[in-house]
């Protein structure tokens, strides 16, 4: 299958979907698909765009078993609304650029936030006559909405409406946890068409059934009760939550 996914975020950048997709991507071309990620030139979270990939309005290249076009994107530091809707915003449009050089494509993979990708996603997949597949991993808008960072009742109805466009347009809407699909069936999207894909763990490095002892001695956790938090530290998670949690226990 010539699968295509569309993502704001792809290393060389570190983080949470960066890792994710091009774990995902790089597993399925190790089955035989032919993956290509279509994303900008790596600027997060600073704003600066290594030397090595200037200037270029588009680049081709291959990390691991995935083909990697970019193309330009407002590269700022990931601070500020104003600046980072035009980083997300321009991405969107030169993506729709991009997706000339991708190929042909069976599926259309989109990865959300920001939420303007689905928008891409939809046009890009009606270029190359295919489904698409908007992938939700965080409650972008409900949670601006929540944190106090977007309060304009016009933009938040204006977001409302994109939201139902995207979900309406994908053949299949997934996302990553149980709260967020009981969620998207809230907002009305058919159960028939929404899946519940975790997120998984790569038993080939991550190993549950070494001994543990010699990391306990070495970070001092002999004879301790020890819980990891392996989650995003983010405005939205609420860590505060966590330490007293610990405090208690």
């Amino acid at each position: 299958m010539r699968i295509l996914f569309l993502t704001h975020y792809f290393p060389p950048e570190v983080g949470a979907p960066q890792t994710r997709i091009f774990e995902l991507g790089n597993a399925l071309g190790a089955r035989g698909h032919d993956v290509t990620a279509l994303t900008p030139f790596p600027h997060y979270p600073t704003g600066i765009i290594p030397d090595e990939y200037r200037p270029a309005l588009f680049r081709r290249e291959v990390i691991g078993n995935v083909k990697v076009v970019r193309s330009w994107v407002y590269a700022v530091p990931n601070r500020g609304v104003v600046k980072r809707l035009g980083n997300h915003v321009s991405f969107t449009l030169s993506s729709m650029l991009g997706a000339l050089a991708t190929g042909p494509a069976d599926v259309v993979v989109v990865e959300t936030p920001p939420l303007f990708l689905g928008f891409s996603g939809y046009v890009i997949s009606r270029l190359k006559r295919c489904d698409y597949v908007c992938n939700v991993a965080d409650p972008w808008l409900a949670s601006a909405v929540a944190l106090g960072v977007l309060e304009n009742r016009a933009a938040i109805r204006a977001g409302e409406e994109l939201e139902r466009f995207i979900y309406a347009k994908a053949a299949r809407v997934t996302t990553v946890t149980r709260g967020l699909y009981d969620g998207l069936v809230a907002q009305g999207v058919p159960e028939r068409k929404l899946a519940l894909i975790t997120n998984g763990v790569d038993t080939g490095y991550f190993r549950p059934d070494l001994d543990s002892r010699n990391w306990r001695a070495r970070f001092g956790g002999d004879g301790k009760f020890v819980v990891l938090y392996a989650g995003t530290h983010g405005l939205t998670q609420g860590l505060e939550t966590v330490l007293e949690a610990a405090r208690q226990l």
